[in-house]
């Protein structure tokens, strides 16, 4: 079964681990925000952080292990047989210490509630607010694959929270917008620029090679597109032009001759009636002397007068 491209940057990022303390601390605590549940048994509590990508499970899992001596599993639990994926759930059963652990990195405050306040002091550091924006995709992002659109998501189920990552990425000279949608707040972001910016941002540097490729590839497209779109609109244009000077040259010889007209008209009615779909430019080239594109429309402009006013006159 083909990855999908979204799977293809979590991977990706997964794979990635900072060797710094507090930028491992700063992306658990957005992957904590994103999708953690607490629970409480015995007055201790416990965390559970679910995913659908296991390599992001394993990477949760390595970062409780490199920073902290708690207990902690990694459980599958298979879906419905209509569902394609497992679900991965990293527990950390309830014990002594993880309390301790989710105030150290501002998930839980002194009160013991759950904090859903950016703690800018972690993100005062360039590579910790890297290490947040990539934990906050890994928790709860979505791309789509670069040739059916550019659309970059990250969810939220509280509204609070969700304008403060706005505001976060903003800071970053990303533009992005948020909007309610199925009892959730989605930050979207819909300009390849700044999705590209943003794969760099959190160092999905494979993914953002593909994407601009991808990206490159459509705008080739789209701008032969273009071109050939103005070519048939120009052939359209030319073609029926031609037809209409032709009805005034057969019209004008019909009536009266052709002789009639002076020698200069004569000889761009005769190459219009030879060379119908050649454009003004084309027929002024072939003239000896070559006659410029506006100098043609001016005679055959004049051959145009002339017929009108032998419409006037029938």
């Amino acid at each position: 079964m083909a990855i999908s491209f979204a799977d293809e940057v979590r991977n990706e990022l997964a794979r990635m681990t900072s060797e710094r303390r507090c930028c491992q601390h700063a992306e658990l605590a957005a992957l904590i925000r994103c999708n953690g549940t607490l629970s409480i048994a015995q007055r201790q509590i416990g965390l559970i952080l679910t995913t659908e990508n296991a390599a992001v499970a394993r990477k949760i899992f390595k970062l409780f292990k490199l920073n902290y001596d708690l207990f902690t599993e990694i459980v599958v639990r298979q879906k419905m047989r209509f569902h394609r994926h497992n679900s991965y759930q990293v527990k950390i059963p309830p014990q002594k210490g993880t309390r301790e652990m989710l105030i150290s990195i501002g998930v839980l405050n002194e009160l013991y509630q759950f904090n859903y306040r950016l703690d800018y002091d972690m993100l005062s550091k360039e590579c910790c607010a890297r290490s947040y924006i990539r934990g906050t995709f890994l928790g709860s992002g979505s791309i789509n694959h670069p040739d059916r659109g550019y659309h970059l998501e990250i969810t939220c189920d509280r509204e609070e929270y969700a304008q403060q990552l706005l505001s976060f990425f903003q800071s970053f000279q990303l533009n992005c917008n948020i909007m309610y949608r199925k009892h959730s707040y989605v930050i979207y972001f819909k300009s390849s620029e700044d999705i590209a910016t943003f794969l760099n941002l959190i160092g999905a540097h494979t993914a953002l090679l593909k994407f601009e490729d991808y990206r490159v590839m459509k705008n080739i497209k789209n701008d032969v597109n273009r071109r050939v779109n103005c070519e048939t609109a120009n052939l359209d244009k030319t073609i029926t032009a031609s037809m209409q000077q032709i009805d005034d040259i057969e019209l004008i010889t019909a009536s009266r001759g052709i002789d009639t007209l002076p020698k200069s008209l004569q000889e761009i009615a005769q190459l219009r009636i030879s060379h119908p779909d050649l454009s003004l430019k084309e027929l002024g080239q072939l003239l000896n002397p070559p006659l410029s594109k506006s100098g043609v429309n001016g005679r055959l402009r004049r051959i145009a007068q002339a017929a009108d006013k032998i419409r006037l006159k029938s």
